[in-house]
């Protein structure tokens, strides 16, 4: 049994017959795939409907991630200001805080992952970077301006004690 078996092709690529040598050539697959009317509208359609996706996706990041991008450029060059040479206003500062706040609720609120047709964009990843710095930057200016404040009221305290003190003397 083993001597019969042993001289089987398993792979139909080749065709023995018998003792003579014969070699037949199977049909071309793809190219039968490749020619079939079935197929090229499958493919067609399929290919719309990724570029009717990429197109969603392209349009609802144009639309919802402009501002993102501006907010994504400014938090990567931005420099804190000098606190120590005391031209920081409490305006400024409030300001920033105000900015920085507005900012955060936007990315909070609009930056998620969505759904577009095969896509999916992801902006979760990009909102925890920008929230995380976002924080960081009103944390850092409200204690600065807990120590404007501080400051101030330092300043105007002495200046009460000193107008206190050049009063004593009348009565």
């Amino acid at each position: 049994m083993v001597e019969v078996v042993k001289g089987v092709h398993r792979i139909p690529s080749e065709i023995r017959l018998g003792s003579e040598d014969r070699n037949e050539k199977l049909p071309d697959i793809g190219l039968i795939i490749n020619q079939s009317v079935a197929f090229n509208d499958i493919r067609s359609n399929m290919l719309d409907k990724i570029k009717q996706d990429f197109q969603s996706a392209s349009d609802y990041i144009e639309e919802n991630y402009g501002q993102v991008k501006i907010i994504f450029n400014f938090m990567n060059t931005f420099q804190m200001p000098n606190w120590e040479e005391g031209n920081v206003t409490f305006e400024e500062i409030k300001g920033k805080i105000h900015k920085f706040t507005e900012w955060n609720n936007f990315v909070t609120q609009r930056v998620k992952d969505v759904p577009k047709g095969c896509l999916n964009i992801n902006g979760n990843k990009i909102a925890s970077i920008l929230t995380s710095q976002l924080v960081t930057k009103i944390d850092v200016y409200r204690k600065e301006l807990t120590s404007l404040m501080e400051r101030r009221m330092a300043e105007t305290k002495k200046t009460i004690e000193a107008f206190t003190k050049s009063l004593e003397p009348y009565p």
